[in-house]
Protein backbone atom coordinates (compact mmCIF):
# COMPACT_ATOMS: atom_id res chain seq x y z
CA UNK A 1 0.00 0.00 0.00
CA UNK A 2 2.80 2.38 0.94
CA UNK A 3 4.69 1.55 -2.26
CA UNK A 4 1.57 2.24 -4.30
CA UNK A 5 1.10 5.58 -2.54
CA UNK A 6 4.72 6.51 -3.27
CA UNK A 7 4.21 5.68 -6.93
CA UNK A 8 1.16 7.95 -7.03
CA UNK A 9 3.08 10.78 -5.39
CA UNK A 10 5.91 10.34 -7.88
CA UNK A 11 3.47 10.47 -10.78
CA UNK A 12 1.94 13.65 -9.38
CA UNK A 13 5.34 15.30 -8.99
CA UNK A 14 6.32 14.34 -12.52
CA UNK A 15 3.13 15.86 -13.86
CA UNK A 16 3.67 19.18 -12.12
CA UNK A 17 7.35 19.24 -13.08
CA UNK A 18 6.23 19.48 -16.71
CA UNK A 19 7.86 16.28 -17.95
CA UNK A 20 7.35 15.15 -21.54
CA UNK A 21 4.14 13.19 -21.75
CA UNK A 22 3.86 10.36 -24.23
CA UNK A 23 0.13 10.09 -24.63
CA UNK A 24 -3.23 11.55 -23.74
CA UNK A 25 -3.82 8.46 -21.61
CA UNK A 26 -0.71 9.22 -19.55
CA UNK A 27 -1.84 12.82 -19.03
CA UNK A 28 -5.24 11.62 -17.89
CA UNK A 29 -3.66 9.12 -15.49
CA UNK A 30 -1.37 11.67 -13.88
CA UNK A 31 -4.14 14.24 -13.49
CA UNK A 32 -6.37 11.56 -11.96
CA UNK A 33 -3.66 10.69 -9.42
CA UNK A 34 -3.31 14.30 -8.39
CA UNK A 35 -7.05 14.92 -8.07
CA UNK A 36 -7.52 11.71 -6.09
CA UNK A 37 -4.73 12.58 -3.69
CA UNK A 38 -5.94 16.13 -3.06
CA UNK A 39 -9.65 15.67 -3.76
CA UNK A 40 -10.84 16.96 -0.38
CA UNK A 41 -8.87 20.19 -0.69
CA UNK A 42 -9.91 20.60 -4.32
CA UNK A 43 -13.56 20.10 -3.40
CA UNK A 44 -13.28 22.61 -0.55
CA UNK A 45 -11.73 25.21 -2.83
CA UNK A 46 -14.38 24.70 -5.52
CA UNK A 47 -17.12 24.98 -2.86
CA UNK A 48 -15.62 28.20 -1.50
CA UNK A 49 -15.86 29.67 -4.99
CA UNK A 50 -19.16 28.19 -6.06
CA UNK A 51 -21.34 28.93 -3.00
CA UNK A 52 -21.05 32.77 -3.15
CA UNK A 53 -21.14 32.80 -6.96
CA UNK A 54 -24.20 30.55 -6.95
CA UNK A 55 -25.85 33.00 -4.53
CA UNK A 56 -25.07 35.94 -6.80
CA UNK A 57 -26.22 34.06 -9.88
CA UNK A 58 -29.59 33.18 -8.39
CA UNK A 59 -30.41 36.85 -7.86
CA UNK A 60 -30.41 37.42 -11.61
CA UNK A 61 -29.20 41.02 -11.44
CA UNK A 62 -28.52 42.32 -15.00
CA UNK A 63 -25.17 43.94 -14.30
CA UNK A 64 -24.34 47.00 -16.41
CA UNK A 65 -24.30 45.94 -20.10
CA UNK A 66 -25.86 42.56 -19.23
CA UNK A 67 -29.16 44.35 -19.82
CA UNK A 68 -28.34 44.97 -23.47
CA UNK A 69 -27.07 41.43 -23.97
CA UNK A 70 -30.22 39.97 -22.41
CA UNK A 71 -32.38 42.00 -24.82
CA UNK A 72 -30.32 42.04 -28.01
CA UNK A 73 -28.00 39.06 -27.58
CA UNK A 74 -24.88 40.83 -28.84
CA UNK A 75 -21.31 40.15 -27.68
CA UNK A 76 -19.16 43.20 -28.38
CA UNK A 77 -16.12 41.95 -26.44
CA UNK A 78 -13.85 42.02 -29.48
CA UNK A 79 -15.20 44.90 -31.54
CA UNK A 80 -15.43 47.20 -28.53
CA UNK A 81 -12.55 46.29 -26.20
CA UNK A 82 -10.29 44.15 -28.44
CA UNK A 83 -10.95 41.19 -26.14
CA UNK A 84 -11.07 38.69 -28.97
CA UNK A 85 -10.38 35.78 -26.64
CA UNK A 86 -13.60 36.57 -24.79
CA UNK A 87 -15.39 37.04 -28.11
CA UNK A 88 -14.39 33.66 -29.54
CA UNK A 89 -14.89 31.90 -26.19
CA UNK A 90 -18.44 33.29 -26.02
CA UNK A 91 -19.16 31.88 -29.48
CA UNK A 92 -17.94 28.46 -28.33
CA UNK A 93 -19.86 28.48 -25.04
CA UNK A 94 -23.05 29.80 -26.64
CA UNK A 95 -22.79 27.67 -29.77
CA UNK A 96 -22.98 30.75 -31.97
CA UNK A 97 -22.64 34.52 -31.97
CA UNK A 98 -26.06 35.24 -30.49
CA UNK A 99 -25.86 35.47 -26.69
CA UNK A 100 -28.46 34.18 -24.23
CA UNK A 101 -28.44 34.27 -20.43
CA UNK A 102 -27.09 30.88 -19.33
CA UNK A 103 -27.78 31.61 -15.67
CA UNK A 104 -25.93 29.57 -13.05
CA UNK A 105 -23.91 27.69 -15.68
CA UNK A 106 -21.60 30.66 -16.20
CA UNK A 107 -20.95 30.97 -12.47
CA UNK A 108 -20.16 27.27 -12.23
CA UNK A 109 -17.72 27.69 -15.10
CA UNK A 110 -16.04 30.62 -13.36
CA UNK A 111 -15.82 28.62 -10.14
CA UNK A 112 -14.02 25.83 -11.99
CA UNK A 113 -11.62 28.21 -13.75
CA UNK A 114 -10.77 30.07 -10.54
CA UNK A 115 -10.35 26.80 -8.64
CA UNK A 116 -7.73 25.65 -11.16
CA UNK A 117 -6.05 29.07 -11.03
CA UNK A 118 -5.83 29.00 -7.23
CA UNK A 119 -4.50 25.44 -7.23
CA UNK A 120 -1.73 26.42 -9.63
CA UNK A 121 -0.82 29.51 -7.59
CA UNK A 122 -0.65 27.56 -4.32
CA UNK A 123 1.27 24.71 -5.87
CA UNK A 124 3.87 27.01 -7.39
CA UNK A 125 4.38 29.28 -4.38
CA UNK A 126 4.03 26.67 -1.65
CA UNK A 127 6.72 24.19 -2.73
CA UNK A 128 4.27 21.99 -4.65
CA UNK A 129 2.17 21.38 -1.56
CA UNK A 130 -1.50 22.06 -0.89
CA UNK A 131 -2.39 22.85 2.71
CA UNK A 132 -5.78 23.69 4.15
CA UNK A 133 -4.71 27.22 5.09
CA UNK A 134 -3.14 27.95 1.72
CA UNK A 135 -6.24 26.66 -0.07
CA UNK A 136 -8.51 29.00 1.88
CA UNK A 137 -6.26 32.02 1.37
CA UNK A 138 -5.88 31.30 -2.34
CA UNK A 139 -9.64 31.60 -2.85
CA UNK A 140 -9.24 35.38 -2.71
CA UNK A 141 -7.38 35.23 -5.98
CA UNK A 142 -10.90 35.33 -7.43
CA UNK A 143 -13.09 36.33 -4.49
CA UNK A 144 -11.19 39.46 -3.48
CA UNK A 145 -13.50 42.51 -3.22
CA UNK A 146 -11.99 44.27 -6.24
CA UNK A 147 -12.27 41.33 -8.63
CA UNK A 148 -15.80 40.73 -7.34
CA UNK A 149 -17.15 43.21 -9.88
CA UNK A 150 -15.90 41.01 -12.73
CA UNK A 151 -17.88 38.10 -11.32
CA UNK A 152 -21.10 40.13 -11.25
CA UNK A 153 -21.33 40.19 -15.06
CA UNK A 154 -23.66 37.36 -16.03
CA UNK A 155 -22.34 37.01 -19.58
CA UNK A 156 -18.68 37.85 -19.06
CA UNK A 157 -17.46 36.44 -15.74
CA UNK A 158 -15.86 33.19 -17.04
CA UNK A 159 -13.84 35.06 -19.67
CA UNK A 160 -12.50 37.55 -17.13
CA UNK A 161 -11.64 34.59 -14.90
CA UNK A 162 -9.68 33.02 -17.76
CA UNK A 163 -7.40 36.07 -17.78
CA UNK A 164 -6.30 35.07 -14.27
CA UNK A 165 -5.78 31.45 -15.31
CA UNK A 166 -3.55 32.46 -18.22
CA UNK A 167 -1.54 34.70 -15.88
CA UNK A 168 -0.67 31.86 -13.49
CA UNK A 169 -0.51 28.90 -15.90
CA UNK A 170 3.07 29.46 -17.20
CA UNK A 171 4.56 29.00 -13.73
CA UNK A 172 3.84 25.28 -13.82
CA UNK A 173 6.81 25.23 -16.21
CA UNK A 174 8.99 27.77 -14.37
CA UNK A 175 11.76 25.20 -13.80
CA UNK A 176 11.90 24.35 -17.52
CA UNK A 177 12.94 27.56 -19.25
CA UNK A 178 12.63 26.16 -22.78
CA UNK A 179 8.95 25.44 -22.14
CA UNK A 180 8.34 28.39 -19.84
CA UNK A 181 9.27 31.07 -22.39
CA UNK A 182 6.93 30.12 -25.28
CA UNK A 183 4.10 29.22 -22.91
CA UNK A 184 4.50 32.59 -21.16
CA UNK A 185 4.43 34.51 -24.44
CA UNK A 186 1.24 32.77 -25.54
CA UNK A 187 -0.34 33.07 -22.08
CA UNK A 188 0.31 36.83 -21.83
CA UNK A 189 -1.11 37.32 -25.32
CA UNK A 190 -4.23 35.36 -24.33
CA UNK A 191 -4.53 37.20 -21.01
CA UNK A 192 -4.68 40.50 -22.89
CA UNK A 193 -7.35 39.04 -25.15
CA UNK A 194 -9.53 38.04 -22.22
CA UNK A 195 -9.08 40.93 -19.77
CA UNK A 196 -6.19 43.38 -19.65
CA UNK A 197 -6.75 44.26 -15.98
CA UNK A 198 -4.96 41.01 -15.08
CA UNK A 199 -1.73 42.28 -16.62
CA UNK A 200 -0.06 42.71 -13.23
CA UNK A 201 -0.55 39.15 -11.93
CA UNK A 202 2.22 37.52 -13.97
CA UNK A 203 4.66 40.25 -12.90
CA UNK A 204 3.78 39.80 -9.21
CA UNK A 205 4.38 36.05 -9.33
CA UNK A 206 7.79 36.62 -10.92
CA UNK A 207 8.61 39.09 -8.14
CA UNK A 208 7.46 36.52 -5.58
CA UNK A 209 9.79 33.88 -7.07
CA UNK A 210 12.71 36.31 -7.10
CA UNK A 211 11.98 37.26 -3.50
CA UNK A 212 11.88 33.63 -2.36
CA UNK A 213 15.12 32.92 -4.16
CA UNK A 214 16.89 35.82 -2.46
CA UNK A 215 15.79 35.02 1.09
CA UNK A 216 16.43 31.29 0.64
CA UNK A 217 19.96 31.70 -0.76
CA UNK A 218 19.30 30.56 -4.33
CA UNK A 219 21.98 31.03 -6.98
CA UNK A 220 21.89 34.62 -8.21
CA UNK A 221 22.77 33.68 -11.79
CA UNK A 222 19.82 31.28 -12.00
CA UNK A 223 17.51 33.93 -10.53
CA UNK A 224 18.77 36.48 -13.06
CA UNK A 225 18.27 34.15 -16.04
CA UNK A 226 14.72 33.25 -14.99
CA UNK A 227 13.83 36.89 -14.34
CA UNK A 228 15.22 37.92 -17.72
CA UNK A 229 13.30 35.11 -19.42
CA UNK A 230 10.09 36.15 -17.64
CA UNK A 231 10.49 39.82 -18.55
CA UNK A 232 11.29 39.01 -22.17
CA UNK A 233 8.32 36.66 -22.45
CA UNK A 234 5.99 39.25 -20.94
CA UNK A 235 7.14 41.95 -23.34
CA UNK A 236 6.86 39.64 -26.35
CA UNK A 237 3.30 38.75 -25.32
CA UNK A 238 2.40 42.45 -25.14
CA UNK A 239 4.01 43.08 -28.53
CA UNK A 240 1.89 40.32 -30.06
CA UNK A 241 -1.21 41.95 -28.58
CA UNK A 242 -0.15 45.33 -29.96
CA UNK A 243 0.24 43.82 -33.43
CA UNK A 244 -3.23 42.33 -33.07
CA UNK A 245 -4.60 45.78 -32.25
CA UNK A 246 -3.29 46.98 -35.61
CA UNK A 247 -5.13 44.19 -37.39
CA UNK A 248 -8.27 44.06 -35.23
CA UNK A 249 -8.73 47.40 -33.47
CA UNK A 250 -11.56 47.88 -31.00
CA UNK A 251 -13.82 50.89 -30.62
CA UNK A 252 -12.27 51.84 -27.26
CA UNK A 253 -8.93 49.98 -27.43
CA UNK A 254 -6.75 50.13 -30.54
CA UNK A 255 -3.14 50.80 -31.57
CA UNK A 256 -4.06 54.49 -31.89
CA UNK A 257 -5.83 54.59 -28.53
CA UNK A 258 -3.68 52.74 -25.99
CA UNK A 259 -4.08 55.33 -23.20
CA UNK A 260 -0.32 55.12 -22.56
CA UNK A 261 1.55 58.14 -21.19
CA UNK A 262 4.12 59.81 -23.41
CA UNK A 263 7.82 59.40 -22.59
CA UNK A 264 7.93 62.95 -21.22
CA UNK A 265 5.01 62.34 -18.87
CA UNK A 266 5.61 58.74 -17.84
CA UNK A 267 7.21 59.53 -14.46
CA UNK A 268 4.45 61.93 -13.39
CA UNK A 269 1.80 59.55 -14.72
CA UNK A 270 3.22 56.67 -12.67
CA UNK A 271 3.14 58.83 -9.53
CA UNK A 272 -0.41 60.00 -10.23
CA UNK A 273 -1.64 56.49 -10.98
CA UNK A 274 0.05 55.02 -7.91
CA UNK A 275 -1.38 57.72 -5.62
CA UNK A 276 -4.86 57.20 -7.04
CA UNK A 277 -4.47 53.41 -6.85
CA UNK A 278 -3.54 53.41 -3.17
CA UNK A 279 -6.08 56.10 -2.32
CA UNK A 280 -8.85 54.00 -3.87
CA UNK A 281 -7.99 51.09 -1.58
CA UNK A 282 -7.69 53.29 1.49
CA UNK A 283 -10.93 55.17 0.88
CA UNK A 284 -13.02 52.16 -0.16
CA UNK A 285 -11.85 49.67 2.48
CA UNK A 286 -13.40 49.43 5.96
CA UNK A 287 -11.08 49.82 8.92
CA UNK A 288 -11.22 46.09 9.65
CA UNK A 289 -9.80 45.26 6.20
CA UNK A 290 -6.95 47.74 6.59
CA UNK A 291 -6.08 46.32 10.01
CA UNK A 292 -6.06 42.79 8.62
CA UNK A 293 -3.82 43.74 5.69
CA UNK A 294 -1.53 45.67 8.03
CA UNK A 295 -1.32 42.62 10.28
CA UNK A 296 -0.56 40.44 7.24
CA UNK A 297 2.28 42.67 6.03
CA UNK A 298 3.76 43.04 9.53
CA UNK A 299 3.66 39.28 10.11
CA UNK A 300 5.26 38.71 6.72
CA UNK A 301 8.12 41.08 7.53
CA UNK A 302 8.71 39.45 10.93
CA UNK A 303 8.73 35.93 9.45
CA UNK A 304 11.21 36.91 6.73
CA UNK A 305 13.55 38.75 9.10
CA UNK A 306 13.61 35.78 11.49
CA UNK A 307 14.49 33.21 8.82
CA UNK A 308 17.58 31.33 10.00
CA UNK A 309 19.41 31.40 6.67
CA UNK A 310 20.92 34.39 4.85
CA UNK A 311 22.16 37.63 6.39
CA UNK A 312 19.94 40.42 7.65
CA UNK A 313 21.01 42.91 4.97
CA UNK A 314 19.97 40.55 2.17
CA UNK A 315 16.58 39.96 3.77
CA UNK A 316 15.98 43.69 4.23
CA UNK A 317 16.95 44.30 0.60
CA UNK A 318 14.64 41.50 -0.55
CA UNK A 319 11.73 42.94 1.46
CA UNK A 320 12.27 46.42 0.05
CA UNK A 321 12.45 45.02 -3.48
CA UNK A 322 9.30 42.98 -2.93
CA UNK A 323 7.13 45.85 -1.69
CA UNK A 324 8.59 48.68 -3.79
CA UNK A 325 8.18 46.75 -7.03
CA UNK A 326 5.24 44.48 -6.19
CA UNK A 327 2.79 47.18 -5.12
CA UNK A 328 3.09 49.54 -8.13
CA UNK A 329 3.56 46.75 -10.69
CA UNK A 330 0.49 44.94 -9.38
CA UNK A 331 -1.43 47.49 -11.46
CA UNK A 332 0.11 46.01 -14.60
CA UNK A 333 0.17 48.16 -17.71
CA UNK A 334 -2.36 50.54 -16.15
CA UNK A 335 0.42 52.06 -14.03
CA UNK A 336 1.82 53.81 -17.14
CA UNK A 337 -1.50 55.09 -18.48
CA UNK A 338 -1.82 58.82 -19.06
CA UNK A 339 -4.81 59.06 -16.70
CA UNK A 340 -5.72 57.14 -13.51
CA UNK A 341 -7.96 54.52 -15.10
CA UNK A 342 -7.48 52.45 -11.94
CA UNK A 343 -9.93 54.71 -10.09
CA UNK A 344 -12.73 54.46 -12.66
CA UNK A 345 -14.08 51.16 -11.39
CA UNK A 346 -12.87 48.42 -8.99
CA UNK A 347 -12.44 45.85 -11.77
CA UNK A 348 -9.54 47.88 -13.18
CA UNK A 349 -7.56 47.73 -9.94
CA UNK A 350 -7.74 44.26 -8.40
CA UNK A 351 -4.00 43.68 -8.82
CA UNK A 352 -3.18 44.96 -5.34
CA UNK A 353 -5.64 42.48 -3.83
CA UNK A 354 -3.85 39.67 -5.67
CA UNK A 355 -0.56 41.02 -4.28
CA UNK A 356 -2.01 40.55 -0.78
CA UNK A 357 -3.01 36.96 -1.64
CA UNK A 358 0.51 36.20 -2.88
CA UNK A 359 1.97 37.75 0.29
CA UNK A 360 -0.28 35.57 2.46
CA UNK A 361 0.82 32.44 0.58
CA UNK A 362 4.48 33.41 0.99
CA UNK A 363 3.87 33.97 4.70
CA UNK A 364 2.53 30.43 5.05
CA UNK A 365 5.35 28.98 2.98
CA UNK A 366 8.23 30.77 4.72
CA UNK A 367 7.10 30.12 8.30
CA UNK A 368 9.75 27.75 9.65
CA UNK A 369 9.25 27.40 13.40
CA UNK A 370 6.25 25.72 14.99
CA UNK A 371 5.19 28.98 16.63
CA UNK A 372 5.44 30.94 13.36
CA UNK A 373 3.56 28.24 11.47
CA UNK A 374 0.79 28.25 14.07
CA UNK A 375 0.60 32.05 13.99
CA UNK A 376 0.61 32.20 10.16
CA UNK A 377 -2.19 29.67 9.93
CA UNK A 378 -4.27 31.73 12.34
CA UNK A 379 -3.65 34.86 10.27
CA UNK A 380 -4.82 32.96 7.18
CA UNK A 381 -8.01 31.80 8.89
CA UNK A 382 -8.80 35.29 10.19
CA UNK A 383 -8.30 36.77 6.72
CA UNK A 384 -10.57 34.13 5.24
CA UNK A 385 -13.27 34.61 7.88
CA UNK A 386 -13.57 38.38 7.46
CA UNK A 387 -13.19 38.58 3.69
CA UNK A 388 -15.33 35.58 2.76
CA UNK A 389 -18.49 37.31 4.00
CA UNK A 390 -18.14 40.21 1.55
CA UNK A 391 -19.46 38.38 -1.57
CA UNK A 392 -22.65 37.64 0.38
CA UNK A 393 -22.94 41.30 1.43
CA UNK A 394 -22.63 42.18 -2.25
CA UNK A 395 -25.30 39.61 -3.12
CA UNK A 396 -27.82 40.95 -0.58
CA UNK A 397 -27.17 44.51 -1.81
CA UNK A 398 -27.80 43.48 -5.42
CA UNK A 399 -30.96 41.63 -4.46
CA UNK A 400 -32.37 44.58 -2.52
CA UNK A 401 -31.45 47.02 -5.29
CA UNK A 402 -33.04 44.85 -7.97
CA UNK A 403 -36.26 44.43 -5.99
CA UNK A 404 -36.42 48.16 -5.30
CA UNK A 405 -35.79 49.05 -8.96
CA UNK A 406 -38.47 46.69 -10.25
CA UNK A 407 -41.06 47.83 -7.70
CA UNK A 408 -40.54 51.52 -8.48
CA UNK A 409 -40.48 50.74 -12.21
CA UNK A 410 -43.92 49.17 -11.89
CA UNK A 411 -45.31 52.27 -10.16
CA UNK A 412 -43.84 54.72 -12.66
CA UNK A 413 -44.72 52.63 -15.72
CA UNK A 414 -48.34 52.37 -14.57
CA UNK A 415 -48.59 56.15 -14.25
CA UNK A 416 -46.71 56.91 -17.48
CA UNK A 417 -48.77 54.52 -19.56
CA UNK A 418 -51.70 56.94 -19.69
CA UNK A 419 -49.58 59.78 -21.09
CA UNK A 420 -47.38 57.99 -23.63
CA UNK A 421 -48.73 58.30 -27.17
CA UNK A 422 -47.25 57.77 -30.65
CA UNK A 423 -46.60 61.54 -30.77
CA UNK A 424 -45.36 61.84 -27.18
CA UNK A 425 -42.55 59.39 -26.47
CA UNK A 426 -39.84 61.63 -25.03
CA UNK A 427 -39.63 61.48 -21.23
CA UNK A 428 -37.49 64.11 -19.51
CA UNK A 429 -36.28 63.06 -16.04
CA UNK A 430 -33.97 64.55 -13.42
CA UNK A 431 -33.05 61.12 -12.02
CA UNK A 432 -34.42 57.63 -11.67
CA UNK A 433 -35.34 55.70 -8.53
CA UNK A 434 -34.51 55.59 -4.85
CA UNK A 435 -31.72 53.29 -3.77
CA UNK A 436 -32.62 50.38 -1.51
CA UNK A 437 -32.18 51.16 2.22
CA UNK A 438 -30.21 47.91 2.61
CA UNK A 439 -27.66 49.08 0.02
CA UNK A 440 -27.30 52.40 1.80
CA UNK A 441 -26.78 50.65 5.12
CA UNK A 442 -24.19 48.24 3.69
CA UNK A 443 -22.30 51.19 2.22
CA UNK A 444 -21.75 52.60 5.70
CA UNK A 445 -19.55 49.63 6.57
CA UNK A 446 -18.31 48.73 3.09
CA UNK A 447 -17.84 51.89 0.96
CA UNK A 448 -16.90 49.68 -1.99
CA UNK A 449 -20.57 48.67 -2.29
CA UNK A 450 -21.19 52.12 -3.78
CA UNK A 451 -18.96 51.13 -6.71
CA UNK A 452 -20.05 47.51 -7.04
CA UNK A 453 -23.84 47.85 -6.79
CA UNK A 454 -25.23 50.21 -9.46
CA UNK A 455 -26.98 53.38 -8.33
CA UNK A 456 -30.72 53.16 -9.06
CA UNK A 457 -31.06 56.93 -9.33
CA UNK A 458 -28.43 57.37 -12.06
CA UNK A 459 -29.74 58.04 -15.56
CA UNK A 460 -27.23 55.72 -17.18
CA UNK A 461 -28.01 54.04 -20.49
CA UNK A 462 -28.10 50.68 -18.69
CA UNK A 463 -30.63 51.84 -16.09
CA UNK A 464 -32.89 53.50 -18.65
CA UNK A 465 -32.73 50.44 -20.91
CA UNK A 466 -33.55 48.21 -17.93
CA UNK A 467 -36.58 50.36 -17.10
CA UNK A 468 -37.82 50.36 -20.69
CA UNK A 469 -37.44 46.58 -20.99
CA UNK A 470 -39.23 46.05 -17.69
CA UNK A 471 -42.06 48.52 -18.41
CA UNK A 472 -42.48 47.65 -22.12
CA UNK A 473 -42.99 51.36 -22.83
CA UNK A 474 -41.80 52.67 -26.18
CA UNK A 475 -40.16 55.83 -24.84
CA UNK A 476 -36.90 57.76 -25.02
CA UNK A 477 -35.60 58.92 -21.64
CA UNK A 478 -33.52 62.10 -21.56
CA UNK A 479 -31.86 63.83 -18.58
CA UNK A 480 -33.07 67.28 -17.59
CA UNK A 481 -32.27 69.82 -14.87
CA UNK A 482 -35.55 71.01 -13.33
CA UNK A 483 -33.80 74.12 -12.07
CA UNK A 484 -33.83 75.21 -15.70
CA UNK A 485 -37.50 74.29 -16.22
CA UNK A 486 -40.47 76.48 -15.36
CA UNK A 487 -42.97 73.87 -14.21
CA UNK A 488 -45.70 76.53 -14.10
CA UNK A 489 -45.76 76.40 -17.88
CA UNK A 490 -46.31 72.63 -17.84
CA UNK A 491 -49.52 70.76 -17.31
CA UNK A 492 -49.40 68.81 -14.05
CA UNK A 493 -50.78 65.29 -14.49
CA UNK A 494 -49.85 63.53 -11.26
CA UNK A 495 -48.33 64.37 -7.89
CA UNK A 496 -47.04 61.85 -5.37
CA UNK A 497 -44.47 61.51 -2.61
CA UNK A 498 -42.03 60.01 -5.14
CA UNK A 499 -42.47 62.10 -8.28
CA UNK A 500 -44.49 64.67 -10.20
CA UNK A 501 -45.51 64.09 -13.82
CA UNK A 502 -45.95 67.02 -16.21
CA UNK A 503 -46.77 67.00 -19.91
CA UNK A 504 -46.71 69.11 -23.02
CA UNK A 505 -48.08 68.13 -26.40
CA UNK A 506 -44.78 66.48 -27.36
CA UNK A 507 -42.99 65.59 -24.12
CA UNK A 508 -43.45 64.12 -20.66
CA UNK A 509 -41.55 65.48 -17.67
CA UNK A 510 -40.94 63.34 -14.57
CA UNK A 511 -39.57 65.19 -11.57
CA UNK A 512 -38.32 62.83 -8.89
CA UNK A 513 -38.98 64.60 -5.59
CA UNK A 514 -37.38 62.24 -3.05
Amino acid sequence: MKRRENEKNQAVNQFWNGVKLKSIKEIRTKVAYFIKKEQKKVFLLFSVYFVPLFTIGLIGFPYVDDVDRQINGYTGFGTTYSRWGSEVASWIIQGGRHQVDLGIFMYGLSSLILTVSSLILVYCLNNRKLTWSSILVSSFLGLNPWFMECLLFRFDNPYMSLSILFSVLPFLFYERIKMFIPISVIAIFLMCNFYQSSSGIYIMIVIAFVFKSLVLNAKILVVFIKTLASAGSYILGLILFYLQLKLLPGAFVSDDNLFLASAAKIYSSINTNLDSYLDMYLSKSPTSWMLLIGMLFLSFIVVVLTLPNNNLLTKVFALMMYFLTGIPLSAGVFIVFDSPLLTVTPRYGYGLSVFCVITALLLLNLSRTRMMTFYSNKIALILFFYFFSFPFVTATSLDAQKTSFEHQSTLLATDLNSFVTPDRKIVQMNKLFRNAPLRLNNMKKYPLIDNLVPNNSALTWTNTLWFKSFSNLDIEIQPVDFNQINTQELEIQKQSSLYNIYTTEEEIFVEMTY
